[in-house]
């Protein structure tokens, strides 16, 4: 069944509406299904970047990617941890420099961590590929 079938009305020309583009970024790409070389989608983002929520969060970001707090995780909804969680579910930017600067010493520290998942036929652990990061 289509999601579109259990709603009273149609959301599609609100979530699209251009006043808010990360939300509209997030309807191209996940409801409609468009894809990265989609031009309405990548203008679309490029607005959501300079946007709030995600510009709110960009903007309190430190020179080395991590956001203020005594560790990764705190304070909640607002450390490193969260931030990037958070630039994930509004759909930032992945290309952007600031979101790999964020996500550069998370992916240096997960390849140190075997993975959860997946062992090698030798019965040890097997790394987590996070090269393209």
């Amino acid at each position: 069944m289509l999601w579109q079938t259990l709603l009273h009305g149609d959301p599609l020309p609100w979530l699209l509406e251009k006043s808010d583009p990360a939300v509209r970024t997030l309807t191209l790409r996940q409801l409609l299904d468009r894809g990265p070389r989609d031009v309405d989608l990548r203008e679309t983002q490029q607005r959501a970047m300079s946007s709030p929520p995600i510009s709110t969060l960009l903007k309190r970001q430190r020179t080395d990617g991590s956001w203020p707090g005594p560790n990764m995780y705190g304070p909640k909804y607002q450390g490193t941890h969260w931030s990037n969680l958070l630039l994930i579910e509004y759909g930032a930017d992945p290309g952007d420099p600031r979101v790999r600067r964020a996500a550069r010493p998370r992916a240096r520290a997960w390849r140190k961590v075997p993975a959860r998942c997946g062992r090698t036929s030798g019965g040890g652990s097997a790394e987590t590929d996070v090269s393209g990061v």
